[in-house]
């Protein structure tokens, strides 16, 4: 992990608070042992990733291989810089020795464009589907989530997170089983009180706040994409949702004699069980939106099964006894 640009441990002053915050900033950041106009930041999880304010870039791999940084520099010298407005930069998310792949973040709009030239990737929002525009935001909080340590998340996406999270709650209240949002009733229950905890204006400068606001707004983001969001009527929205949920059978054609000798099977000797076996099971497989919910049907089932042939296995095992 980098240390202070000071190697000098005795000669740091406890009660100076500029050395204090100094110090500990240079376990996120620091610029030693870099190329000029170069910081490396680290994550919380423990990579590090580089960037240059000069170039406005945020780059992934190893600058500190000569031969990677003369490659990104070439990259940089030969695009037009000056298309980036303030609140953007951008990612080299590949490139070869004739082209790169650009991912153009605009913090402004917290949204993230992927192009081939910057030109293309650095047009402002305007005018597209709502579809598009979740794409792209979900591109920029996932891009956020992967780079926290530079990033300032502004003050009223915390808000705005905290509002998301009531909704998803109030769903889970009202819908139950039903409910299809990404969080569950208990999820919410425990994420809203984390929220308690950032009230404090400096808590929300927090590498950790940016963290945790990227995933609850990447996920809210996916699960809008997946819903239509914002596309279709309340009428339209719920023959969607039926559409999604109906379970589809793939049925085998059998002859007629095969199918008699079944139905004779199954209602003789077998007083009809397996129909009511099928019902169960097909009641315990329908998909109801939210995977906890399937989960808990399959347990129900498995519960009722175990029960019943239990009970089978208690009046056979009486019967076999009164028979001695």
């Amino acid at each position: 992990m980098p240390e202070s640009s000071n190697d000098n441990a005795s000669s740091f002053n406890s009660n100076d608070s500029t050395a204090a915050k100094a110090t500990y900033l240079a376990l996120q950041s620091t610029d030693r042992c870099l190329p000029p106009g170069w910081t490396m930041y680290i994550h919380p999880r423990g990579w590090v990733y580089f960037r240059s304010e000069e170039y406005k870039i945020v780059f992934d791999e190893d600058i500190r291989v000569p031969e990677t940084l003369e490659r990104i520099t070439s990259i940089c010298i030969k695009e037009n810089l000056s298309l980036l407005s303030g609140g953007q930069e951008f990612c080299i998310a590949g490139f070869n020795s004739n082209s790169a792949l650009y991912l153009v973040i605009d913090h402004t709009q917290c949204t993230a464009r992927y192009g081939f030239e910057l030109s293309s990737a650095t047009q402002p929002i305007h005018n597209i589907p709502l579809s598009r525009v979740l794409r792209h935001r979900q591109r920029y909080w996932h891009f956020v989530s992967q780079h926290p340590t530079h990033v300032s998340v502004p003050q009223d996406m915390l808000m705005y997170t905290v509002d998301i999270i009531k909704s998803y709650y109030f769903d889970n209240l009202t819908q139950g089983t039903k409910s299809t949002v990404p969080f569950t009733k208990a999820e919410c229950e425990e994420l809203l009180p984390s929220y308690v905890c950032l009230d404090n204006t400096s808590d929300r400068n927090m590498v950790s706040t940016n963290m945790f606001i990227a995933w609850i707004l990447r996920e809210t983001c996916n699960f809008r994409r997946a819903e239509r969001y914002g596309a279709l009527t309340f009428q339209q929205t719920e023959m969607h949702r039926q559409s999604t949920l109906r379970p589809h059978f793939v049925w085998q054609s059998s002859s007629r004699t095969s199918r008699n000798c079944l139905w004779i099977l199954i209602n003789g000797p077998l007083f009809g069980i397996p129909y009511s076996y099928l019902e169960n099971v097909q009641r315990a497989s329908e998909f109801q939106g939210r995977l906890s919910s399937l989960h808990q049907a399959w347990q129900t089932y498995t519960d009722q099964l175990t029960k019943e042939y239990s009970d089978f296995i208690l009046v056979v095992s009486a019967i076999y006894l009164i028979s001695q």
